[in-house]
């Protein structure tokens, strides 16, 4: 019988190096009841098959040879969880296995106690240092791990980890770049209706920024500062639209500008695409707005010639930031 407790942990309490540690390598035959795992921990191989339970369940553990490792690692179902597995002993002879995973599952960090009676785990007081109890929560059981990665409440964290003050004050800065080149550099196409039609040199310097600084930062700034200028304009109407419209202009963008030297004819497919979906974008919102099918075409000019100012200026001017982004580093 198998009875632990599961918790997760923010950040490592302590230096670590002074404790005995395991690396731990498993997958699963089955990763569903009874969960079938398959382990190679330092230079063991163990096979253990589990019962259903949360805090206690049946456990059988086989130790197998290399090769019957290897043969059975053929009929694994899931991706391999890895890890690196600290033993810190407690107080009342318990023993903390904390583990820090690594690969898909980089971010994570939990730490399980093993106890010898249902009783003593439910008498438990965690340390100061363990974070919040995942016990009776299946998403952060290594099998569920192993078969889906990261818990769904976890994956946001992990998109915004490495999004410190510098990234904050750049995304702010570029908004207000943004913002400037909309509200003071534009002008109206005469045959334009229900306030359409507004050429500026927004997507240019948009484009430029997510080229040349990275897709996280100039995609808010460009759903961030385009909004603005709707919010405190007298396009206040359109606000939800050009946020959502320019933010996912700025993912198609971004996802082509990642590397150190993306492709540049990819790069201007991105643009190209992502321009092309700016101008359904406004034409749908226009449509709904309005109630009309029709008016809304008399503005497309317009977003076609903002389209050609981010090939012709955006995208030419991003890969020049870039260049000196990279020279700089």
């Amino acid at each position: 019988m198998e009875i632990e407790r599961k918790f997760i942990l923010d950040a490592l309490p302590f230096d670590l190096d002074g404790y005995a540690r395991h690396e731990i390598t498993q997958t699963y035959i089955s990763a569903h009841t009874p969960t079938i795992r398959l382990r190679k921990c330092d230079n063991d191989y163990i096979l253990t098959v589990k019962g259903s339970g949360a805090m206690a369940r049946e456990e059988f553990e086989l130790k197998l040879t290399a090769a019957q490792y290897d043969r059975l690692l053929l009929k694994s179902e899931t991706d391999a969880v890895e890890k690196t597995r600290h033993l810190i002993p407690l107080q009342g002879g318990l023993l903390a296995e904390l583990d820090v995973y690594h690969g898909k599952l980089r971010g994570l960090m939990t730490v399980e106690v093993e106890f010898r009676s249902i009783e003593e785990a439910e008498r438990f007081a965690p340390p100061q240092w363990f974070g919040r109890d995942v016990t009776l929560l299946s998403a952060y059981k290594n099998c569920k791990l192993a078969l889906n990665g990261l818990p769904a409440e976890m994956k946001g964290v992990e998109r915004m980890k490495g999004y410190n003050v510098k990234d904050m004050v750049l995304t702010a800065l570029f908004s207000a770049i943004i913002f400037i080149s909309v509200k003071f550099f534009n002008f109206h196409l005469p045959m334009a209706i229900n306030n359409g039609g507004l050429i500026h040199l927004g997507d240019a310097v948009m484009v430029a920024i997510i080229i040349g600084f990275g897709g996280r930062s100039g995609t808010l700034a460009g759903a961030f500062g385009m909004a603005l200028f709707d919010l405190f304009s007298p396009y206040a109407i359109w606000t939800p639209f050009t946020f959502i419209i320019r933010f996912v202009m700025g993912l198609i963008i971004g996802r082509a500008a990642k590397g150190e030297n993306p492709s540049v004819p990819l790069l201007g497919l991105a643009v190209l695409a992502a321009e092309c979906a700016m101008v359904i974008g406004y034409y749908m919102a226009e449509a709904i707005l309005y109630g009309n099918w029709l008016a809304p075409l008399t503005n497309i000019s317009g977003n076609v010639v903002l389209g050609v100012s981010a090939l012709a200026v955006g995208l030419p001017a991003g890969l020049g930031l870039k260049k000196r982004v990279r020279a700089r580093k």
